[in-house]
């Protein structure tokens, strides 16, 4: 995958697009999965032939590289081949596989290209890569391990997953023969290959602590090649109670810590991190994935339910279901259920008899489930992680386009031990957003730990005590904080819209948060000009997004100011929209060490900028959009070293900045809505050395 993003397949083609392929896979999630790296509209409501039709339109007259990776059966090409143009202009499609049929049922003029084995050398590099990721050659230690090292990767037998799941089990133990050599004598080592690299990772599993075990096996509930967000894992993880409580950490920490010792032990994979280094999302190797469900089975920890003809027998006497076929509404369970996971989005399956579930969870993606009857998860006591999105049934009448809700408020009221509640539910009605949707209740549950909220966006009320809640998203500011203001002492993070409070009144609530990392605030504050200083989470505060969406269309400046010197000196994530920047905003910014992405919109006061040499030393990424009044923004050599995104669009009068050729590590530039063609053209001629333009 590594040469997919070099710069020679970048130059050769303007459009590529990489696509793992499920064993079992459905062309709806495939083809979403391409509309999606094409940058195309994923509204939920689009059919399989919409997404053809578009696709199609997307790659036409232009030269592009598709790889879908690790196909199983030729059925793919049928299903998807209307959506790939047959044009002679040098575009490929490149698939890989384990299946010498498949490989030559793709292309039968063309013979299919055999992987070799590793070397000695690479097998070698690829082990230590693992074991000792910050192995020295030239220490002593390293040297007695060169022999052992040897025996370990004859055994591997050239096999990369072996190889690095057997370094992983390594890195976690002393690195001295003796510990090595202990390893080396409890497996077995007499299978073929196949089996042998299960062997391996067998071993790497058995020797997993007793409450990582439990973790990893959470991972037999997702789909094939499904993108995990870590956020939910965690807090899963949490509601069952497989995490143990450390001094000095909360228990979403001591989690994190679980989840990057199986990424240590490459038992799971990273797909993303966030800008603090922190796992976004992950994803676990297919025969990894295989362990984890024969583990679960026959522990009797979790059963995937794939198909009406699932066994029965295991699925009455579940502790944990994960339901990945629709058809489930007559599904039946066991009482001693502790968790339901719906990966489908067409009904839940009735858990109103599961009084000792904990976790409940649509699954579902970029899909809001069709039909959710709250009346089954009324008298779930036990319940601690709730996460429900879709279109939500009355209980009496039966019907979707009505909805009751003093009855989800009894069904909320009764989960005294809830710690996560997600919800995001509609009714079918013209605008969602106006239906008060959202249990008042949940605001006397001292247990909880997360709330998301839907649509709605309710008022959060005062005088509420949640000693326990660490990240509280999409409510709204209230006028009665003047007389009384909520008490969140541990919040982590917030995401606030205010529509007509003063930014006195808002100030207020934000200077009882001490611990606060993460700040979002929508709205409007005339008149009023934002002094971060005041507050007592400023030198730790780490991502803060601004943003007034109550004109966001006219893209017409707020009437307050921001004063960017109180800025909080250790941001790694900054995101202003649609206000008024009381200065050079680049000459203050630039000097905040900590800073890796800035998102700057609707600026209507800087005429010139200045990025000056060795500013922005830690930048990443940069997006200014809708600066109307931009002319000139100089770029000294040196700025921005470590810069790899830039978005410039919609800054008409802006010139293009000659400085552009500086930014040697820039990976990707967008240039859109700038202007004539010949600025365009000037941009293209300035970075030849980006390898991904978007003009």
């Amino acid at each position: 995958m590594f040469y997919f993003y070099s710069g020679d397949i970048k130059t050769q083609f303007g459009l590529r697009i990489w696509v793992a392929i499920s064993q079992k896979f459905e062309l709806i999630d495939i083809l979403r999965k391409v509309a999606k790296q094409l940058q195309l509209s994923i509204d939920p409501s689009k059919q399989s032939n919409d997404f053809l039709i578009e696709i199609h339109g997307s790659l036409r007259d232009k030269k592009y590289l598709i790889v879908f990776d690790d196909v199983w059966t030729d059925d793919l090409w049928t299903q998807i081949g209307e959506a790939l143009p047959n044009e002679n202009n040098g575009s490929r499609v490149l698939i890989t596989t384990r299946s010498s049929e498949v490989a030559k049922d793709a292309d039968p003029t063309c013979e299919p290209y055999k992987l070799g084995f590793l070397t000695k050398e690479l097998s070698v590099e690829l082990f230590l890569k693992k074991a000792l990721p910050n192995h020295d050659p030239n220490k002593s230690t390293f040297n007695d391990l060169c022999d052992i090292t040897d025996q370990f990767v004859q055994k591997c037998s050239a096999l990369p997953l072996a190889l690095v799941v057997l370094g992983g089990l390594l890195s976690r133990k002393p690195h001295n023969y003796i510990a090595w050599s202990k390893v080396l004598q409890t497996m077995s080592w007499h299978a073929d290959d196949g089996k042998k690299c299960s062997e391996i990772i067998g071993t790497s599993y058995e020797d997993l602590p007793f409450a990582r075990k439990s973790c990893f096996l959470y991972f037999a509930a997702f789909p094939e090649d499904h993108e995990i967000r870590a956020v939910d894992l965690i807090r899963m993880w949490v509601a069952e109670g497989f995490i143990l409580q450390e001094d000095n950490r909360t228990l979403e920490e001591t989690a994190e810590s679980y989840l990057e010792d199986l990424v240590q032990r490459s038992l799971v994979q990273v797909k993303e991190r966030s800008l603090d280094g922190s796992i976004k999302s992950c994803y676990i190797h297919d025969l990894l994935r295989d362990l984890a469900i024969q583990k679960a089975k026959e522990d009797n920890f979790l059963v995937v339910y794939s198909h009406p003809d699932c066994d029965q027998q295991s699925l009455s006497r579940a502790r944990r279901v994960a339901v990945h076929h629709p058809d489930c509404d007559k599904l039946v369970m066991s009482q001693n259920l502790r968790s339901l996971l719906c990966f489908h989005d067409k009904v839940m399956p009735n858990c109103s008899k599961q009084k000792l579930l904990k976790v409940v969870s649509t699954v579902n993606g970029m899909n809001k489930m069709d039909s959710i009857d709250v009346g089954m998860f009324e008298g779930l006591t036990q319940l601690r992680y709730l996460s429900l999105s879709g279109y939500i049934r009355d209980k009496c009448t039966g019907q979707l386009d009505k909805y009751e809700k003093r009855y989800l408020e009894k069904v909320i009221g009764t989960m005294k031990c809830i710690q996560t509640l997600d919800l995001f539910l509609n009714v079918h009605v013209a605008n969602p957003g106006t239906v008060d949707n959202f249990p008042d209740c949940v605001w006397n549950m001292k247990t909880l730990r997360h709330v998301r909220t839907g649509s709605h966006k309710p008022k959060l009320p005062p005088s509420i005590e949640l000693p326990n809640l660490q990240t509280l998203t999409r409510v709204t500011a209230n006028e009665s904080w003047k007389t009384g203001l909520p008490h969140l002492s541990n919040l982590h993070t917030l995401s606030l819209e205010n529509e007509s409070c003063s930014w006195m009144v808002i100030a207020a609530f934000l200077g009882t948060l001490k611990n606060l990392i993460s700040l979002e605030l929508d709205g409007s504050f005339p008149g009023e000009i934002f002094d971060m200083r005041e507050f007592p989470f400023y030198q730790h505060l780490q991502s803060l997004s601004i943003t007034d969406f109550t004109n966001f269309g006219e893209m017409t400046p707020n009437e307050i100011v921001i004063d960017v010197t109180t800025i909080p000196p250790h941001l790694i994530d900054l995101w202003i929209n649609n206000y008024h920047l009381k200065q050079d905003v680049m000459s203050v910014l630039e000097n905040l060490q900590c800073l890796k992405k800035v998102t700057l919109w609707g600026d209507k006061t800087n005429r010139k900028i200045r990025c000056s040499a060795k500013g922005f030393n830690q930048l990443e990424e940069l997006s200014l959009m809708g600066w109307t009044v931009l002319e000139d923004w100089e770029i000294e050599e040196g700025a921005m070293p470590n810069l790899k995104n830039l978005d410039i669009s919609r800054c008409k009068e802006l010139c293009v900045p000659q400085g552009l050729r500086h930014l040697t590590n820039l990976k990707e530039l967008a240039w859109v809505n700038n202007g004539d063609d010949g600025k365009a053209d000037e941009v293209r001629n300035l970075c030849k050395h980006v390898p991904s333009l978007y003009i």
